[in-house]
């Protein structure tokens, strides 16, 4: 040790040289941050078998942050989570009708470098109701014109006698329909059913059957 800028007190401690040198105090700071859980803010329920799922994320710079979002534990897939702390997911397979329990996770880089799951966010897939059926019967016209209501630009479906009969037609912005057959009815009592489709939704049951009556 050099003498030129600091005396060095040396001592024997059971035979063993010991060197006493004045140690500065400094505090090492380490930041640890927190990954906060995302949040899930729509849909609570819906007709669409891949419904787009929401939400918000804390973003971290210098990481890839990623939203992996899960159905019941089970993922269902990832997205990347903007740097407006904004996410959405579709998801590529159809969901089943029913109540689905959907959390999500902000993962950066690696599993091990991760949120806690958010909180649980209930998720209805439901069928739409069939769409209304509205015509004149008895009527001469064998080409009937067959009006209603539905979702609004849903795919809608008509069955005569049970069966399906083109054309599909599509309901208007407003949610209404019109359908005429291709091939004329046969004189007599036909049933009448429709359903509903609703864009990328799942399909409505029938309607209640109706019967037309076409006379000659």
């Amino acid at each position: 040790f050099s003498s030129r800028r600091r005396h060095t007190r040396f001592r024997n401690v059971t035979g063993v040289q010991t060197c006493a040198l004045p140690i500065s105090s400094s505090t090492i700071s380490v930041s640890v941050q927190s990954i906060q859980s995302p949040t899930i803010s729509s849909p609570s329920s819906t007709y669409n078998l891949t419904p787009a799922i929401s939400g918000t994320g804390t973003y971290v710079s210098g990481y890839n942050n990623y939203i992996y979002v899960y159905d019941s534990g089970i993922i269902l897939g990832s997205t990347s989570l903007n740097s407006d702390g904004t996410w959405t997911f579709t998801p590529t397979n159809y969901l089943s009708i029913g109540t689905h329990t959907i959390t999500a996770k902000l993962i950066l880089n690696s599993e091990t470098n991760s949120s806690d799951s958010s909180s649980e966010f209930s998720l209805t897939v439901s069928k739409p109701n069939p769409p209304s059926v509205s015509f004149t019967s008895p009527t001469s016209d064998t080409t009937p014109t067959i009006t209603g209501t539905a979702l609004a630009n849903s795919l809608i479906l008509v069955y005569i006698d049970d069966i399906f009969a083109q054309p599909s037609v599509t309901s208007n912005g407003s949610g209404n329909y019109s359908w005429t057959p291709n091939v004329a009815l046969n004189i007599g009592t036909h049933t009448v059913q429709a359903q509903q489709r609703p864009f990328t939704g799942n399909l409505s049951d029938k309607s209640a059957s109706q019967n037309i009556v076409i006379t000659s």
